[in-house]
């Protein structure tokens, strides 16, 4: 009897503390995917005295805006050192309902992009494993950065 209390709590934990963002460059803008698991953000969100269950609308009402704004003060984008502001335009729920998927926009003002810098603690303080993985386009040159709790910000060259 116990043990069928039990499984339902073993199947909502995930053994595997990985984001994945996809930073795509466009001629004037720069595209970004993040896919994060809905109850590591849930943790984040308790431990930062915000807490809530995320509901089926991810992209609406407080939920969002506390999301984002957790989103906002964790993850950073500099372009020749200049930070730029993140532009929301959406969330929605990926199909294993485990993860949601935001979507954000910087306009670039100049095609001049030499040095791109990320700085990157989501869910560092959830979890001591947490690795957020990156994935850079630009002009058909791919390449990707993992960030973890001991190192929170990289520099890539973008020519």
């Amino acid at each position: 009897m116990l043990f069928n209390i039990f499984i339902p709590f073993l199947l909502l934990a995930h053994d595997y503390h990985v984001s994945i963002y996809n930073l795509d460059f466009k001629e004037n803008e720069c595209q970004i995917s993040m896919k994060l698991f809905s109850d590591d953000m849930e943790k984040a969100l308790e431990l930062s005295g915000n807490p809530l269950q995320i509901g089926d609308f991810p992209d609406e009402g407080q939920e969002s805006e506390l999301m984002q704004k957790y989103i906002k003060d964790n993850f950073n984008v500099f372009l020749n050192k200049v930070e730029m502001e993140l532009i929301f335009e959406g969330a929605e729920w990926d199909e294993d309902f485990h993860t949601i998927i935001f979507y954000w926009l910087i306009p670039l003002k100049n095609n001049s992009l030499e040095n791109l810098e990320i700085s990157n603690s989501i869910f560092t303080e959830v979890s001591e494993e947490q690795q957020n993985m990156h994935y850079i386009v630009r002009n058909e040159n791919k390449t990707s950065v993992l960030l973890d709790k001991s190192i929170t910000k990289t520099s890539v060259q973008l020519n």
